[in-house]
């Protein structure tokens, strides 16, 4: 037996930890295609809710119809456009919402695994408005440019007086300014 032990192949090390890296870098990525895919969801929601305040005699059979399926605001970008064309939203927050639609189609419909720091996404990544003092990782970063919006949508709702599934932080009544022009954080040219 002891004999048959000595003949098994070793662990080849290098291999084993090309393979650890590649597994974490593989985790990571996912990391970022989560992030993006489901703030991209979020925000589709409130502009739904949003957009039914426009529509006060809607009834659940015909928002099934506009909103779900194939229906004509089914789609991310639809409610995108719709809430612009409502004045829901700002010319600013309506590129920004466009910026990030793009985003969560390159990772939905990408054959390969993407991330927010490689390329073709770093380059719409890094036209995204960041807040005043947004640093952090690349998802940190992509998450306060969500925030921002998100932000805006929520203090709509507010208007319209939808307090239902707001943030807590609504409660306060917290004041953020949605529409001042944040600052990108681009690379430093070398």
């Amino acid at each position: 037996m002891s004999g048959e032990a000595s003949a098994e192949k070793k662990p080849d090390f290098a291999e084993l930890g090309k393979k650890i890296a590649e597994g974490f870098l593989h985790s990571h990525r996912m990391g970022h295609t989560s992030v993006v895919v489901a703030a991209a969801a979020i925000l589709d929601q409130e502009l739904e809710r949003a957009i039914k305040t426009k529509m006060p005699a809607l009834s659940g059979n015909l928002a099934k119809k506009i909103f779900e399926d194939f229906g004509a605001l089914s789609s991310f970008s639809a409610k995108i456009d719709v809430a612009h064309a409502l004045d829901i939203t700002s010319e600013f927050i309506h590129v920004e919402l466009g910026k990030v639609r793009k985003m969560r189609n390159m990772f939905s419909h990408s054959e390969k695994i993407l991330s927010l720091d490689t390329e073709p996404v770093l380059a719409l990544f890094y036209q995204l408005k960041r807040p005043p003092g947004a640093s952090g990782s690349f998802p940190e970063q992509f998450m306060a440019c969500i925030v921002v919006i998100s932000e805006f949508l929520e203090q709509y709702l507010m208007r319209m007086g939808i307090t239902e599934g707001l943030s807590d932080k609504w409660n306060v009544q917290k004041e953020v300014s949605a529409e001042a022009e944040p600052v990108p954080t681009n690379p430093s040219p070398s």
